[in-house]
């Protein structure tokens, strides 16, 4: 293997890009055995998500109510409908224990949205940011449109609740919004990294030459700077993370991924004219 190639799969690795710190040589391009192959294509974590939203769709129905679900949450085991004879509020209680860390909150739209209800993501984003506020009353004025955000907390619900609330031009009639207390959504740990991986991606793309060779020096200097321990532990979980997906690559998608990574340095950037391949030049 190249010592250029090297170099590449270190500040690659560095930057939590497995799929090329990875990448193996020549020689280690073989298909998996069977037995390999079956460990490895383990099948993923089932989301009970369907099940739960069936549930809730009907209760919605059985109350006469809007009930928005976070799109992004995962049940892991199968979720339970309540009782029928509850009221609204102990049966959202009981559709939260479908998971850990769920939550639920009634939401009072505008009148000036006209009941249109924002899509589930945006919505429960809303909902989650004003639970992080710490503050107990704040006003944000933006000078240039010349308007202000208000916001109150811990407003007390008293029977003139509906009163005040069509007083604020609020609508009084609420809508139940299902969601994680998380600040990631609830996600599978490898979920948002592929989110993150996806946010990074789009952010090289934005950059020039000049920017990426700058970013890739922070990233390098903060691998350099971790624990040894830390950072020997981080490239092998990397290398091996990158090893097992690419043994479960088919054929057709390993000859793509080379033909890809091949194309991308037409100059010799694996040390010969038109790029050899990796492993075909010497150490």
């Amino acid at each position: 293997m190249s010592t250029t190639w090297l170099r590449a799969s270190l500040i690659a690795a560095t930057l939590g890009l497995p799929l090329f710190a990875a990448y193996p040589s020549a020689a280690q391009i073989r298909p998996a055995g069977r037995q390999g192959q079956a460990a490895a294509r383990r099948p993923a974590p089932r989301n009970y998500l369907p099940e739960l939203k069936a549930i809730v769709d009907g209760v919605a129905t059985q109350y006469g109510i809007k009930i928005v679900v976070e799109p992004t949450l995962f049940i892991a085991a199968p979720p339970t409908a309540p009782d029928k004879a509850l009221a609204i509020d102990k049966a959202m209680d009981a559709l939260v224990l479908s998971a850990k860390d769920l939550g639920w909150r009634r939401v009072y739209l505008s009148t000036a949205q006209g009941m249109v209800v924002p899509p589930a993501e945006k919505l429960v984003e809303s909902v989650r940011a004003l639970d992080k506020i710490e503050q107990l009353g704040v006003v944000l004025e933006n000078p240039a449109t010349h308007k202000a955000t208000t916001y109150l907390k811990d407003w007390n619900v008293t029977q003139s609740f509906k009163d005040d609330l069509t007083s604020g031009q609020f609508s009084p009639t609420p809508i139940y919004v299902l969601y994680s207390l998380k600040p990631n959504g609830g996600k599978l740990p490898m979920d948002e990294l592929a989110d993150m991986q996806r946010r990074s991606m789009e952010m090289m793309m934005s950059m020039d030459p000049d920017q990426m060779a700058q970013a890739m020096d922070q990233g390098v200097q903060m691998f350099m700077n971790m624990d040894p321990d830390m950072r020997n532990r981080f490239m092998g979980m990397q290398m091996q993370a990158g090893m097992k997906m690419f043994q479960n690559m088919s054929p057709e998608q390993r000859n793509q991924l080379m033909q890809s990574v091949m194309q991308s340095f037409p100059q010799g950037g694996f040390g010969a004219p038109g790029g050899a391949p990796p492993g075909g030049g010497r150490p």
